[in-house]
């Protein structure tokens, strides 16, 4: 025994030591055999791009709006169209109009020059009908001052002689009217080719137009 307490001193540095020293040994303890050991999750790789990016797709939305969008530039080409389309029916209209209006005209000439040209030659022949009577009743009475009978040859031959000139001049009036009637047609069918020729110009012109206008303006796709 320590005299003034030393066996409690010493019992407190023996507990002090004890004390230390099982924390040291509590904390070298090893672990146990049947405790899993603790592991790390291992981070996710990390993602890398091709390169190539994807097109977001289309909401209802979007795609109510481009339909729209699409729809309004197809009203505004139909309309622009079809404004031009009507400009070009006008002018073959007036084609159509003109050349209806040019045969009608040529045929309406014709006939009349036509009709004209027979009650000439009707009238010339009726002429040439009564002038033939007038002469012949001359001549009988000339030959009959000169005691020329109708059966003697001198007669005869001067009735023959005159008819045949009666007849070339009925001949004469007839080929004039035909060459006039020809003629009149010439320029019937002249005035009709024309008019034929002016309404297909015109038409070609109009399709050729027609041809460039939508060439220059396609139609807005989607």
């Amino acid at each position: 025994m320590i005299p003034g307490g030393g066996f409690g001193t010493h019992s407190s540095s023996a507990s002090g030591s004890g004390a230390a020293l099982g924390a040291v040994v509590g904390t070298s303890r090893p672990r146990s055999s049947g405790s899993a050991p603790r592991v790390s999750r291992p981070s996710a790789p990390p993602v890398y791009s091709s390169g190539s990016v994807q097109s977001t797709r289309p909401t209802v939305s979007n795609a109510a709006q481009a339909a729209a969008q699409y729809q309004s530039r197809l009203n505004a080409y139909n309309t622009a169209r079809n404004t031009f389309l009507a400009g070009l029916g006008k002018v073959k209209s007036q084609a159509d109009s003109a050349y209806k209006t040019g045969i009608s005209g040529a045929n309406a000439g014709y006939g009349k020059g036509a009709k004209g040209l027979k009650s000439n030659y009707d009238t010339t022949k009726k002429s040439l009908a009564s002038q033939r009577t007038q002469d012949i009743q001359g001549m009988g009475n000339d030959f009959a001052n000169r005691s020329i009978t109708a059966n003697s040859g001198i007669y005869q031959q001067a009735m023959k002689d005159y008819e045949s000139q009666y007849g070339s001049r009925v001949a004469g009036a007839g080929n004039s009217y035909n060459a006039a009637l020809k003629g009149l047609a010439g320029q019937r069918n002249q005035a009709l080719s024309s008019a034929a020729a002016r309404r297909s110009a015109t038409l070609a012109k109009t399709k050729s137009q027609q041809a460039a206008y939508d060439k220059a303006h396609p139609k807005p796709g989607k």
